[in-house]
């Protein structure tokens, strides 16, 4: 009875911490939005000024949809609702697809970006899935490496399992943050969060990951850049 009262109390607590860091996530970007929006009605922002605010609105509500489509889709994970669609298929093509989606923003932060995979080399996943983490790990590793600086991209097979490794040159993650990063909402350096972000991406990663029986990991030192390496099994 002990047992069942404390695991109903962390719960408790958890969900309750869930809907705070969610009310303060949406209440940030809206307080901006709404506070622009009244300077513009009042008068206090004068209409040459408005381009440059309405960008900012813009980038504020893109924030908004990002953050609830994340809070949407971590939801779906962790209540079980989603069935993964596991099937054998040639990992390098969905490499490919998926830097496709980078192109403007690798060119535009001039970054060097390698990937290591054989082409017939296959694995045993969700596709969609598998593109949902690359997707959320990449997206990451660009975010906080610097304007020329590398990006790679390895995929190799080690005894029963695929290794994916993705590592960047760029700010890296302080020793004491690293068993926190998978964690919802989780900043590791505020000052490095001024970049849009949603705090969710790699919580969904890990859920993602565990759910096809994997397990991933992150290795770092501050300035040196991360390495996010991730595990799933050949079948």
């Amino acid at each position: 009875f002990n047992n069942m009262k404390r695991q109903m109390e962390t719960t408790e607590h958890m969900r309750r911490e869930f809907i705070a860091n969610v009310s303060h996530e949406l209440r940030t970007p809206l307080t901006s939005i709404n506070g622009f929006i009244q300077g513009m009605l009042d008068g206090l922002i004068q209409p040459t000024q408005y381009p440059r605010y309405l960008k900012i609105i813009q980038e504020e509500t893109q924030r908004l949809i990002r953050l609830t489509g994340d809070i949407l889709e971590l939801a779906k994970i962790q209540s079980g609702n989603i069935q993964l669609d596991k099937h054998r298929f040639p990992v390098r093509d969905l490499l490919d697809k998926v830097m496709e989606a980078f192109a403007l923003p690798l060119d535009n932060k001039k970054l060097a970006i390698t990937i290591d995979c054989e082409p017939e080399l296959s694995v045993w996943a969700d596709p969609d899935r598998l593109q949902q983490i690359l997707h959320n790990i990449i997206s990451n590793a660009i975010r906080y490496t610097g304007d020329g600086q590398s990006i790679s991209i390895q995929v190799a097979e080690q005894d029963n399992v695929s290794v994916f490794t993705i590592k960047d040159t760029g700010a890296g993650i302080k020793q004491e943050d690293l068993p926190y990063v998978f964690e919802r909402f989780y900043r590791d350096d505020k000052s490095r969060h001024g970049q849009i972000g949603t705090g969710l991406g790699l919580s969904i990663v890990k859920n993602l990951v565990e759910m096809h029986g994997g397990a991933i990991r992150v290795e770092s030192q501050v300035g040196q850049g991360s390495s996010f390496i991730f595990m799933l099994s050949k079948r």
